[in-house]
C-alpha cells in the first residue's frame, strides 16, 4: 500500500505541459505543442513547432538510459542550427559544416568552445549537412558522450528530420 501511495505521489509531481495551438495569420506564425506526461518507465516526448516565414523552431525531448535528451532544431531559410543535450541549455561548443565544390564531404570546424562533444558535433554537422544539402550548425551539451549515446542521437535526429520533411511535403500537396 505504501509503495502505491509513493508512486502516486511521484507521478503527481511530474510536470504537465499544456497543449496549445495559436495562429496569427498576419504574421504567418504558428505555434503547436504536443506533450505527454509520462507514467513510470515511459519515455518523455515533447514536440514544439514554431513557424514563421523565415524560421521554424522544432523542439523535442526523448529518453536515453533513464536520462532526458533535449533537442532544439532551428530551421532557417538556408541553414539549420541544432542544439542538443542533457544538461542546461548552454552553447559550450558550436560546430559548423558547409558543402563545398572541392570535396564530397562538407567542410567543418568548431566555431567556439572546445568541450567534450566537439569532435562529435563536427562530424554530426558534416553528416547532417551532407544529408540536407544545407549548412548546419551543431551544439551539444552532454556531461558524458558515450558511443551508444552518439549513435542514438544521430538516429533520433535523422528520424525527426525525415518526419519533418514528410510533413512539409504533405503541406505542399494540400
Amino acid at each position: 500500500m505504501e509503495t502505491d501511495a509513493t508512486a502516486s505521489s511521484l507521478i503527481s509531481k511530474l510536470p504537465t505541459i499544456t497543449t496549445t495551438t495559436t495562429a496569427a495569420p498576419s504574421l504567418a506564425t504558428t505555434t503547436a505543442t504536443t506533450t505527454t506526461t509520462p507514467g513510470p518507465g515511459a519515455p518523455t516526448t515533447a514536440t514544439q513547432l514554431v513557424e514563421s516565414k523565415w524560421l521554424r523552431v522544432h523542439t523535442f525531448t526523448d529518453e536515453f538510459v533513464d536520462a532526458a535528451v533535449h533537442f532544439q532544431l532551428l530551421i532557417m531559410r538556408d541553414s539549420y542550427f541544432l542544439w542538443m543535450g542533457s544538461g542546461p541549455p548552454l552553447l559550450n561548443t558550436v560546430a559548423f559544416a558547409i558543402a563545398t565544390r572541392f570535396e564530397s564531404m562538407p567542410s567543418a570546424s568548431i566555431l567556439t568552445g572546445a568541450g567534450a562533444g566537439g569532435d562529435f558535433s563536427v562530424s554530426l554537422a558534416q553528416r547532417l549537412c551532407k544529408k540536407t544539402g544545407r549548412p548546419f550548425f551543431v551544439s551539444s551539451n552532454f556531461p558524458q558522450l558515450s558511443p551508444e549515446l552518439q549513435i542514438y542521437v544521430e538516429r533520433r535526429l535523422v528520424k525527426e528530420l525525415n518526419t519533418l520533411a514528410k510533413q512539409q511535403q504533405q503541406q505542399h500537396h494540400h
